[in-house]
């Protein structure tokens, strides 16, 4: 019988959400420590940043297209 478990992959293990992942930080972990969470304010600066980088290339594309 195949199994109902979902794949988790994608997700770093301790910044899931699921009863698992608090099982896990019980046993693994004695301590919570900043690195454990997600720095919001970092995410939305790397994520500004690429979006910057990918508006000049498109900018750039655009304008080799157009000679």
């Amino acid at each position: 019988r195949p199994s109902k478990k979902c794949d988790s992959t994608k997700a770093q293990r301790l910044n899931r959400i699921d009863s698992a992942s608090f099982t896990l930080l019980k046993v693994l972990k004695t301590e919570l420590k900043a690195d454990d969470f997600v720095d919001n304010i970092k995410e939305q600066n790397e994520y500004r940043e690429r979006l910057e980088g990918i508006t000049k290339i498109i900018r750039k594309l655009n304008g080799l297209v157009s000679l």
